[in-house]
């Protein structure tokens, strides 16, 4: 897992330090890296889990941009990974606005130890519609 942190600190550096970030207008060339903790629970089930989230899009054109992303969690009984793949089309409703749809096809790997070991995999596809807005040159 401390590997795994090293890669998400890389990953936030390249992201802060990339010219697109300044940017003046919409930009489809990021990378979003994130911490996952979440402390769930019950009366009888407590869960924690732990992990990370990168995900990234890269611009192939005006319009169509690629996406990809993974997530890596441990939790007290086992652990979950997604893979995400696929592609988005956004349209320019002005300078500031895009209606943007994209589609992701997931794929995943979850373990349990709670009752025996379980192992599950499985694939979901998603369409995902947005309106993406810039308030200001700082603020999307």
């Amino acid at each position: 897992m401390k590997n795994n942190f090293k890669l998400l600190a890389l990953a936030t550096i390249t992201a802060f330090t990339s010219g697109s970030i300044l940017a003046e207008e919409l930009s489809y060339d990021y990378i979003d890296s994130s911490i996952i903790r979440y402390d769930l629970g019950t009366s009888t089930i407590n869960y924690d889990y732990d992990g990370y989230l990168l995900y990234g899009s890269k611009s192939l054109s005006k319009n169509i941009h690629l996406l990809g992303g993974y997530i890596d969690v441990e939790h007290s009984d086992g652990t979950l990974s997604f893979k995400s793949f696929g592609f988005g089309v956004n349209y320019p409703i002005n300078k500031s606005t895009d209606i943007v749809i994209d589609y992701l096809h997931h794929t995943y790997e979850q373990s349990y130890s709670r009752i025996g070991v379980s192992n599950t995999s499985g694939m979901i596809n998603s369409i995902e519609p947005e309106i993406r807005h810039q308030f200001s040159d700082d603020i999307e």
